[in-house]
This record gives C-alpha cells, sequence and structure tokens, in this order.
C-alpha cells in the first residue's frame, strides 16, 4: 500500500488534489479507501456533470492513475477504452513520469471532456481530439479472435482473380486465436497457385474452402460490401459471386479492394457473415546479411536430441535450407524436458518430428530424415547409404554424443575434405566444448579431437569431475548424466554460431580459434560463469603417403583391368 510506505507522496497527493477542488469546474471531491486508493469527483463540463473516479495502482507512483466514470456504460468520448473504461489521457502509461500527480490526471480529463465538448458545453455537438496514441498491431488485434495471415504473394494473387476463384485454407487454433492461412488457389481452367512463402506443412492439409476475388477501383460492389455483411451471409455472397452459386456449408471469401485485403466467414445455416482481421506482411529484415547462400547448402546433422535439434533449429532459422539428420531414437515424454520438440512429437522419432519442426520454420525446406545410428548394430548398406549422404554435405554437426558416431563422420570430413562441428555439454551441465575442422585450415577431426584431449591431460589442470562425458549419456548402471535445458542452450548456440561462421567460410572468421572449453559455473578449470578457455589446435598436419614403385602400380592397373567386363570395351 504506497500511501502507507510513501507518507510522503501521500501527503503530497493530498495538498495536490485539495488546490484542484477549488477549481469551478470540479465538484464534490472525495477520497475513499476500498481495496485501494480513489477519489471520487464530479467534472462539470457545460452544462452537464461527469461523475468520475481516479483509481491510484497499488504501485503509485511508478505507475499513472486511471479516470473512469463512475456508472456502469458510459462512453463520453472517442478517446476511452470502451463503455464504462478508463479515459485515455495525456498522462498513460506510455509517457508516465513519476512526478505527474492525480491533480495533473484528474485536470487532462477535464481538459478532453471540454474540449470534445466545444464552447458550448453540449456533448452532443463534440469535437474530435486529436489522438498521440500510437495502436501497435498486437494492440489492434487483441480483441480479434479470428484472423487472416496475408502475404504478399497471397495478396497479388487475389488481386489477379477477376473472376471468383476457388481456393483452399488451413485453420490453426492457437490459444484464444483462429488463424486462417490461404493454401491454394485454382483458377477456372484448373491451374492451381500456391503460396510460396508458406512453410510446406501448412499446406499438406486444407479444411477449410472458399473463393477469391479482386475488387478493382471502380467496382460498383465496393460500396455495398459493408451493408451486404451486415445484412448476412446470404446477401455478401450473393453480391460477391452472383446469386446462382449453390451455398450449402460455411466458406471463407477473400476480397481484394483497392484498400487491403479483407475476408469473411460465412456460413449459410445462421447466415452469419464473420470479417477476419488481416495480419499484414512485415517485409523487414530478420537474418543477419551474408545468410543468402544458405538456402542452397546441405547440413548433416548426426544426433537429433537435445543438442542436435537446438542446433539444427538454429542454423534452419539462420537460412539453412537442406538438412541431412540421423538419428534412431523416439523422442520419450521426458526428453521434453530439453528438446526443442515438445509433446506433440512424444512417441515419434526423433528425426521425424524434427524434420517437421525445420519445415515448420524454413519455408522451402528439405529434410532427409534417417533413422538410424551411426555405429549401432545396421545393415551394412544402411551404413554406406547414410555416409555416401555424408559425404555430400556442405558441413558436418555431431551432436551425437557418440564416439562411433563421431569416428565415422569424422572419417567422411577427412576423406571428402568437408568441413565439420562438434560440441559436448559435460555432465551436471558446468560447461562444455565446442570444435570445429576445417579442410585445409585445421587439423582433421580426428587429429583435432586427440589435440583437445592432450590439451585436457595437462598436469597442472585439476582432475575433471565428469569432464569427456556426455550429458546425454547413459552409464553402464542406466542412470543417465543430468543437464538443464538453459545449460544445453548455451552449448548448442555456441555450435550453431561456430557452425554459421562455417558455413559463412569469410577470410576473416568470427572465431580466433576452432575450439573452445566453455564454462557456465564454477567448476574444474572454470573460475566461474562464462570462463571461456580458447585451444589452440594448429593447422592441418601434412600427410604423405609412400609412393608405390612402378611394378606395383603396373600389378594394380592389371588386376583392376582384368576385372572390367569384355562386353564393356
Amino acid at each position: 500500500m504506497w500511501f502507507i510506505t510513501r507518507l510522503g507522496r501521500f501527503n503530497q497527493e493530498q495538498a495536490a488534489i485539495g488546490e484542484l477542488a477549488a477549481e469551478p469546474w470540479i465538484d464534490n471531491v472525495k477520497w475513499r479507501l476500498d481495496q485501494g486508493l480513489f477519489v471520487d469527483a464530479d467534472l462539470v463540463v457545460g452544462a452537464v456533470r461527469r461523475p468520475v473516479t481516479l483509481a491510484y495502482p497499488d504501485i503509485f507512483p511508478f505507475a499513472p492513475p486511471s479516470v473512469r466514470p463512475r456508472e456502469q456504460g458510459e462512453r463520453w468520448s472517442i478517446h476511452q477504452y470502451g463503455a464504462s473504461g478508463e479515459l485515455c489521457l495525456e498522462h498513460r502509461a506510455d509517457n508516465w513520469q513519476e512526478h505527474v500527480t492525480g491533480a495533473d490526471v484528474l485536470r487532462s480529463a477535464y481538459r478532453l471532456l471540454s474540449t470534445e465538448a466545444g464552447e458550448t458545453g453540449d456533448p452532443d455537438a463534440s469535437r474530435v481530439v486529436p489522438s498521440a496514441h500510437r495502436v501497435s498491431l498486437g494492440q489492434s488485434l487483441r480483441s480479434e479472435l479470428m484472423r487472416l495471415v496475408e502475404t504478399e504473394a497471397l495478396a497479388a494473387a487475389v488481386a489477379a482473380a477477376g473472376e471468383p476463384r476457388t481456393m483452399t485454407a488451413r485453420m490453426f487454433v492457437t490459444g484464444r486465436n483462429c488463424v486462417l492461412f490461404v493454401v491454394k488457389i485454382t483458377e477456372p481452367s484448373g491451374v492451381e497457385w500456391r503460396d510460396p512463402t508458406l512453410p510446406e506443412p501448412i499446406g499438406r492439409y486444407a479444411f477449410e474452402s472458399g473463393f477469391v476475388v479482386a475488387l478493382p477501383s471502380g467496382d460498383a460492389r465496393l460500396a455495398h460490401i459493408d451493408a451486404a455483411a451486415a445484412s448476412g451471409a446470404r446477401a455478401l455472397r450473393s453480391l460477391l459471386l452472383g446469386p446462382e452459386r449453390a451455398f450449402e456449408s460455411s466458406e471463407t471469401l477473400v476480397l481484394s479492394p483497392p484498400s487491403g485485403l479483407r475476408a469473411f466467414h460465412v456460413d449459410p445455416k445462421d447466415n452469419a457473415a464473420i470479417e477476419y482481421a488481416i495480419v499484414p506482411p512485415n517485409p523487414g529484415q530478420r537474418a543477419a546479411p551474408g545468410r543468402e547462400a544458405f538456402g542452397g547448402k546441405l547440413v548433416g546433422v548426426l544426433g537429433a536430441g537435445s543438442m542436435g535439434s537446438k542446433v539444427a533449429a538454429s542454423l534452419a532459422r539462420a537460412g539453412v535450407g537442406k538438412f541431412l539428420l540421423i538419428d534412431d531414437d523416439v523422442l520419450g515424454a521426458e526428453n521434453v524436458a530439453r528438446h526443442e520438440l515438445d509433446w506433440r512429437s512424444v512417441g515419434a522419432h526423433k528425426v521425424d518430428g524434427l524434420a517437421e519442426r525445420l519445415k515448420f520454420l524454413r519455408p522451402g525446406a528439405t529434410v532427409d530424415a534417417r533413422r538410424m545410428s551411426l555405429g549401432a548394430q545396421e545393415s551394412s548398406g544402411s551404413l554406406h547409404g547414410a555416409l555416401a549422404a555424408l559425404a555430400k554435405c556442405d558441413l558436418i554437426v555431431d551432436a551425437s554424443g557418440s564416439d562411433a558416431g563421431f569416428n565415422y563422420a569424422a572419417g567422411v570430413a577427412a576423406e571428402y575434405a568437408r568441413p565439420m562441428v562438434w560440441g559436448r555439454v559435460f555432465a551436471g551441465g558446468y560447461g562444455g566444448m565446442v570444435a570445429r575442422s576445417r579442410p585445409g585450415l585445421d587439423p582433421t577431426p580426428l587429429d583435432a579431437r586427440a589435440a583437445i584431449h592432450t590439451w585436457c591431460a595437462n598436469p597442472e589442470f585439476p582432475k575433471p569431475p565428469k569432464a569427456t562425458v556426455d550429458y546425454g549419456a547413459e552409464r553402464a548402471d542406466g542412470e543417465p548424466m543430468i543437464a538443464d535445458d538453459a545449460d544445453v542452450g548455451q552449448i548448442a548456440a555456441s555450435v550453431a554460431r561456430l557452425a554459421i561462421d562455417t558455413l559463412i567460410a569469410a577470410p576473416e572468421p568470427s572465431f580466433e580459434h576452432s575450439a573452445y572449453m566453455i564454462g557456465l559455473r564454477k567448476e574444474w578449470i572454470f573460475t566461474g560463469a562464462f570462463d571461456v578457455w580458447p585451444i589452440d589446435l594448429g593447422g592441418p598436419a601434412a600427410r604423405s603417403a609412400e609412393p608405390l614403385s612402378e611394378a606395383e602400380v603396373a600389378r594394380a592397373v592389371e588386376a583392376l583391368t582384368a576385372l572390367i567386363p569384355k562386353e564393356a570395351g
């Protein structure tokens, strides 16, 4: 209760209200204590009395008081939050300053009402007071439950529909929001248009149907849309499509007048025509520069667990358009505590759930999801196919936590000169490690891992708790290692950032080293949170094979030649 903890400010407020009570335009000023502090008063606007209540908030003076009608249902001003709602005044939430008093707020209320009433004081002869209030998109849509998402591609397609064209759409219900996406528009000739900006899973199933129609400037129907909608679904539909079309089930009508898209849900059962709120496109730049080429990059991710799922999602948001996912695990309810996925994917293979997630994050993304684990008991054919697919990747990310998986990926990276990034979260989540190997710049992944192990074996370092054990690995006794989602997220973000820098392949990389130990709290070598230790891996090792003699070369060529079928020439 601010008026008890801040007695000085309470005295100031009483004095200010007392001075205000002497003004001729305010009467019957009374303080009231009722689950809060209030001031009731009558504002005399010409010949009309406006009974108001000034309500102080619990955290005054850090938030503004409000002024509203004392009687229910009163609507006095266009600058009012609905009937019985508070007045939108000069002193409000977006510009509040602590030195402003309740008396200042009451003066503002009087200025608003008297200015709108004009010199005669007649509220019916109101004048418009310019608004300084800027409404955000979120505020304007706050009470709109039914919404249609407009994309630039959709607006252009509807504007081109000189004659009504059939369309199908997909409705998503999120909380209290029913959001509609137009997926497909079909021309009379049967040619289909699909919105290329929508993620593929949105358009996979379409449950809503209806029509789109353009209404260019000068179209006689423009002047009658609102009246027809007020009359009901049949009147609006007849105006836009003509009376001859059958109308047996609910539909959505999307219009393109000069003022911008409008859409209505029409239902013949109750003859209702409900207008959708339009969610407009925002073409503002979101991605960092230099990501334009990422759409054509193929990234292979080994391990679709907690770290791998986060890294893959981050890369999709950065613009990567092609993924190879390799993991044989199924998402369990217990995995949701740390995973990018949620309960909607529980019971599914992680790669399948993650593939769907990536397609939602990156429209047009292609994902090759393989339900297998490198190093597990798989057929040789499956293993060979996975390794061949990895060899085509522009970047390999190992988040499997498996030594066998790392070895296979490292072999492919070295053999086919592919860059590779990997990371680990240390058991208990006290830190982690991130590293990369770039062909021609860094040691091979196996050599880099050996260098990291040598670095960790520094006799001056204390014995690590379980520093080389991945948090997700399961010990022989079946007890899993534990780390919070925040711990995994910190290291996964560093892996993703290292991967992005590797894909950019700029002459001046963002990372001075190719391996780092990252501390999240005081443990092992880390002196505290975010204590980072770079590891100098050195350059690539020179490798030279022992040259064959001329006789050895000739013997190999002869043996291979003998294997070629004679019919092959």
